[in-house]
């Protein structure tokens, strides 16, 4: 291999390294919570054990990937007796499905710091599309992403045909990435 070639191979391989890095997330500072109306109350709650993974880059949006992965059983909503209610078979039924996943398809920048994520939510082994309004802030190596969406929990069933509990979670993510 030349002496010139050499270079340019260098800055190949790191501009691929920098490219593909993945971002560390902060467990203190990244949360998933959800409201949804129960007996014409608002009940709110959120998952204790929440893993996310991306890469995401300004740069580079066509090689954007996301992964989020949601114990089930780590759902608090305050209330002991009812979070193992929602435990059972007709709610997320977490024996036989003990975590849900986002894995997206593809990103679209939207304006500034807001995106369009593509995303398959699976919950319960059932797998849904979601379009997902989401806004990431790159600054001094942390990223910051946050979001609010609906779910449908019919769409996934989760709770039945239960007439007492909207159909409609409202979900809310925050999370916090170090390079």
């Amino acid at each position: 291999m030349g002496m010139k070639r050499i270079p340019l191979l260098f800055f190949l391989l790191l501009s691929f390294s920098v490219v593909s890095q993945e971002w560390i997330q902060d467990n203190s500072k990244t949360a998933v919570s959800f409201t949804i109306r129960n007996f014409g109350v608002n009940v709110e709650g959120q998952f204790n054990d929440v893993s996310i993974s991306t890469n995401f880059n300004t740069d580079d949006l066509p090689q954007f990937q996301l992964k989020a992965t949601i114990k089930v059983g780590s759902m608090d909503t305050g209330i002991t007796g009812r979070d193992e209610h929602i435990m059972k078979k007709n709610y997320f039924d977490a024996k036989t499905h003990p975590v849900m996943t986002l894995e997206s398809k593809s990103i679209r920048r939207v304006k500034d710091d807001n995106y369009l994520l593509k995303a398959t939510l699976t919950i319960k082994g059932k797998e849904q599309q979601m379009e997902i309004p989401i806004q990431l802030r790159e600054e001094d190596n942390e990223l910051q992403l946050s979001s609010q969406f609906v779910v449908n929990r019919k769409d996934f069933g989760v709770g039945g045909g239960s007439l007492i509990m909207s159909k409609n979670v409202k979900v809310s993510v925050t999370y916090i990435g170090n390079r």
